[in-house]
């Protein structure tokens, strides 16, 4: 579908229900040749478009219809969309943060190595660092004696903050990954399966 710019229309609300079936459901009937798609910004019936690019529509049998409703993919969709828009904020604070403390005239202290190391956590030493190749060629690293001492703090404690956005990050990926590559399947079917 998508390599053919086939989009299933999907409404924005359904029932309340478990998992994502009612939003799933209309991919799975687009996939059969019923209901609608959106092809070229324009509603078209399903039908016509699998017809036009020559795709069989599908003919679910045993538990083909029930896979494609009982899942969790739109969720897991959003969910990466969501990690992806994450991942994109979080690799591009160190420049914001720095371009915010130079409007600022700000203290380059919180991210000097000598006070990242007085608490050593994992991490924060590694985004002090980012910070401050950022800040390379900066004019915050000249003495400047009208410079405030100390810097608001949620200038001060940047470096924790973002460390601990990707090391949820990090955890989130790693969730998504398993939920991306593991079966929806409900109830599963294991063959021979025992009691271990």
């Amino acid at each position: 579908f998508l390599n053919q710019g086939i989009r299933p229309v999907v409404p924005s609300r359904g029932s309340v229900g478990e998992a994502d079936i009612t939003l799933a459901s209309h991919i799975g009937d687009a996939m059969m040749g019923e209901w609608r798609v959106i092809v070229n910004d324009k509603v078209i019936p399903a039908a016509e478009a699998l017809n036009k690019a020559g795709i069989t529509p599908l003919d679910p049998i045993g538990k083909d219809a029930l896979s494609i409703l009982s899942t969790n993919a739109i969720s897991t969709a959003y969910s990466a969309k969501a990690i992806m828009n994450a991942q994109q904020i979080i690799d591009i604070t160190p420049l914001v943060f720095a371009m915010s403390l130079e409007g600022l005239n700000g203290n380059i202290s919180p991210v000097l190595p000598q006070n990242i190391a007085v608490r050593p956590f994992p991490g924060p030493a590694d985004r002090a660092k980012d910070i401050r190749d950022t800040l390379s060629g900066s004019y915050l690293w000249e003495k400047n004696d009208t410079r405030p001492l100390q810097d608001p703090l949620s200038f001060r404690t940047t470096v924790f903050v973002l460390n601990e956005a990707k090391r949820d990050l990090a955890n989130a990926q790693q969730m998504l990954s398993i939920q991306m590559n593991s079966s929806d399947d409900n109830p599963a079917v294991i063959l021979d399966a025992s009691q271990e």
